[in-house]
């Protein structure tokens, strides 16, 4: 006959495994930010004015976002393009955000000529978690570019919770490798959590004449159905982390 404890056990497992099956992972989205931008500029001594060309797209609420947008100018001497992309999606079980940013500039020093280019995907989520709840996170970063080029371009990942930050990964310019890839699994304590990604190209160099810089980000953060929740809290996993990272070198 099972002792007074082991049938304290079962029925808090059945307890576990009842409310696992009738309730989906408590998660509460507060706010959102997503959009892409993008501006190019250019003048040359034959115009004598900056033409400058730009456009934006926000997402207005917690809706799938899929948006691109791109601006163009071109000159006799100089030319500037900028181009930028993002793929969203928000649910109570996966948040998942793609997002591109590419620029270039030529222009002809010998006619004092200029070229400049603004772009950025920017994504960012802020949500409440109920209860400790299970995640599963794959973080990709990329960049190819000029090192000569070195400003504010790059792309970035960054996970804030209730008392600290949880995770973080940045690939800029002045970085040896191209590309980036970070996996992570653990449990994510109960409170409010903020997911920010943007990838970005702000180049200027004004010994170079001519340049092209891509940034990239992808953020596929998973959030299990409640019965994995329950195997881990039978496994006495209250609050643990793991992390692989790789990181390439374009050949």
């Amino acid at each position: 006959m099972p002792r007074p404890a082991a049938r304290a056990v079962v029925s808090f497992v059945l307890v576990l495994l009842v409310a696992a099956s009738v309730e989906a992972v408590p998660v509460t989205f507060l706010e959102q930010s997503r959009s892409v931008r993008a501006e190019a500029s250019a003048s040359d001594s034959t115009s004598g004015n900056i033409v400058t060309v730009s456009d934006m797209i926000a997402a207005p609420d917690f809706a799938d976002f899929e948006a691109a947008v791109d601006a163009s100018v071109i000159l006799p001497f100089a030319q500037a393009d900028a181009d930028a992309w993002q793929s969203s999606r928000i649910t109570p079980t996966s948040i998942t955000a793609h997002g591109t940013a590419n620029g270039s500039e030529s222009r002809d020093p010998a006619d004092l000529a200029l070229a400049e280019i603004s772009v950025s995907s920017f994504f960012s989520l802020t949500f409440e978690l109920a209860e400790p709840t299970p995640y599963d996170l794959s973080v990709d970063l990329g960049l190819i570019g000029m090192a000569e080029v070195i400003d504010s371009s790059g792309a970035v990942v960054m996970i804030e919770g209730p008392d600290e930050f949880l995770f973080f990964a940045d690939l800029f310019l002045d970085d040896p490798p191209s590309l980036l890839h970070v996996s992570e699994e653990g449990v994510f304590a109960p409170g409010v959590y903020n997911v920010f990604a943007f990838a970005t190209v702000s180049p200027w160099h004004e010994t170079i004449s001519a340049m092209a810089v891509r940034t990239s980000f992808a953020i596929d953060l998973v959030l299990p159905e409640p019965s994995t929740l329950v195997m881990l809290t039978l496994a006495g996993l209250p609050r643990w982390s793991r992390r692989r990272t790789a990181r390439f070198r374009d050949s």
